[in-house]
């Protein structure tokens, strides 16, 4: 059960929950550390485990039971790769004996801050926590993607704790499209598209070549990208968007280029793309 209340639960009956693993495009999904923030007597109080895979999993399933009556409050642990599924098919995984791992309150802070505030909330480029953490000046920003020591998690764990409890007492700063520098100005006309851009690829990205070649295609028809190449405008999705894998651009480097307007057009596709882009 989500938590969808319009006010954010006391922290007594929450947890702060995140996690630190193996980078997404690795097979194995490792698990490094497992922390949580929570309250004890009105006194914050913390839970980290960052030994064995086995022990991390199994203690952080002790302390799951004891607080299940909690929301767990997390960021972006809903998905097939990174979340409470990943970490209990790991366990399988690992021992070959199941676990369960079903908050039945919770709340994904990454998703209510876009609900609340729009997507554009904040930029996405160079991660969403890290810019949350730079303009509101909280600690916790991270260079790596992979967050493997302690330290390193205890910081991330605090940030998320940091953005919640500002968001909880309405003094989050958040920044919109208009303050917002085009961090792209050789590929998207305006910061505005940048970000739409973005929202596009996180809902409607399925069938990577033909999905792709449409949105590149149709943004060029539209003049709201300037003019590049398949091959470079591919690189910078790879490169510095991260948002393909190495895979993927080799996949698309055998056919040397992307499909045209007509061949990649379809009914679903053309009906996302205006709904972000035009219907404004």
């Amino acid at each position: 059960m989500n938590q969808n209340k319009k006010s954010l639960p006391e922290n007594k009956d929450t947890v702060i929950i995140h996690y630190g693993c193996s980078s997404f495009d690795k097979k194995k999904h490792q698990i490094y550390w497992i922390g949580a923030i929570y309250y004890l007597n009105n006194e914050k109080t913390y839970f980290f485990e960052d030994g064995k895979e086995k022990d991390i999993i199994e203690l952080f399933k002790i302390f799951f039971d004891v607080h299940q009556d909690k929301t767990f409050i997390h960021w972006s642990m809903n998905s097939p790769s990174f979340g409470f599924s990943p970490i209990k098919d790991r366990y399988q995984e690992i021992t070959g004996n199941e676990i369960a791992l079903s908050p039945k309150f919770k709340l994904d802070l990454s998703e209510y801050l876009k609900g609340k505030y729009g997507v554009e909330y904040v930029s996405r480029q160079g991660g969403r926590l890290n810019n949350l953490a730079k303009l509101n000046g909280f600690s916790g920003h991270m260079i790596t993607d992979v967050v493997k020591t302690k330290h390193e998690g205890s910081q991330r764990l605090e940030l998320i704790f940091s953005i919640y409890q500002a968001e909880k007492y309405g003094k989050l700063k958040v920044s919109d499209s208009s303050n917002l520098d085009n961090p792209y100005p050789l590929l998207f006309i305006n910061a505005d598209i940048y970000l739409k851009f973005i929202e596009y690829i996180s809902k409607h990205i399925q069938d990577f070549y033909n999905d792709y070649s449409y949105l590149k295609k149709r943004l060029e028809f539209e003049r709201l990208i300037h003019n590049q190449t398949d091959t470079e405008f591919m690189r910078i999705l790879h490169e510095e968007l991260k948002l393909i894998t190495e895979e993927e651009f080799e996949e698309y480097f055998e056919k040397g280029k992307l499909s045209s307007l007509e061949k990649s057009k379809a009914k679903e596709r053309i009906s996302n793309f205006n709904k972000i882009f035009i219907n404004i």
